[in-house]
């Protein structure tokens, strides 16, 4: 065999073998790239969306109105927190009838898809030990009789999700507590108050509370 059949019947046959190799493991690590970059986003998307209220204190933002000239302010304060402790109270218990009795149909709603899901997942979410830091008017609307107030609130609280039968922590923190800061919605229809919605401004997760040992007597 020449020179010329072994090029022609053997080196040109490889070197295309080794160039079409090398084009596959090209496509191939780019495609592999590729999913990197769309995994990389969308570990950073959730990684945004779970931090998006990490660490943020707006109540600076939240100025209360002149309370001079409303009646029995603090009691309507005092009133509104209550309500929103039941709510809370309800939804880590799966009260749906103090739910309804307590919320406009829309977030009541919403509150039931949450329960739903946590059902389907075998799941509890567990809010407790809830105390206030602020709260604040920020504007009252009214129309006739009928009144919607705005109010922010600020409270830290015991709040993370278990499983039913193991009782494995799966969500947020069993050990510390969160501050959270919200805007709530309460609407006075006739004789009947609703909180017709409630939207999560800020939230930080706090030290862990220091035990106090009893000294032996």
């Amino acid at each position: 065999m020449n020179i010329s059949n072994i090029i022609t019947n053997v080196i040109v046959p490889l070197v295309l073998i080794i160039i079409t190799a090398i084009i596959i493991i090209t496509l191939i690590l780019m495609i592999i790239k590729d999913d990197i970059k769309k995994e990389d986003k969308k570990i950073k998307k959730e990684e945004e969306k779970n931090n998006k209220y990490a660490n943020i204190d707006t109540s600076i933002i939240y100025k209360e109105i002149d309370l001079s000239k409303i009646k029995d302010a603090n009691i309507l304060k005092d009133n509104v927190f209550e309500m929103f402790k039941s709510i809370l109270k309800a939804l880590s218990n799966m009260d749906i009838k103090t739910l309804e009795n307590l919320t406009s149909k829309t977030l009541y709603n919403t509150y039931l898809e949450k329960i739903n899901k946590l059902k389907k997942d075998g799941e509890l979410n567990i809010i407790k030990n809830v105390t206030l830091n602020d709260i604040r008017i920020l504007d009252i609307k009214k129309k006739k009789n009928d009144y919607n107030i705005k109010f922010y609130i600020n409270i830290n609280c015991y709040n993370y999700n278990v499983e039913k039968r193991k009782k494995r922590t799966t969500k947020g923190y069993d050990d510390r507590k969160i501050n959270q800061e919200f805007l709530l919605y309460l609407d006075k229809i006739e004789d009947k108050c609703i909180i017709s919605k409630i939207v999560k401004v800020g939230q930080k997760t706090l030290n862990k509370e220091k035990k106090i040992k009893k000294k032996k007597k």
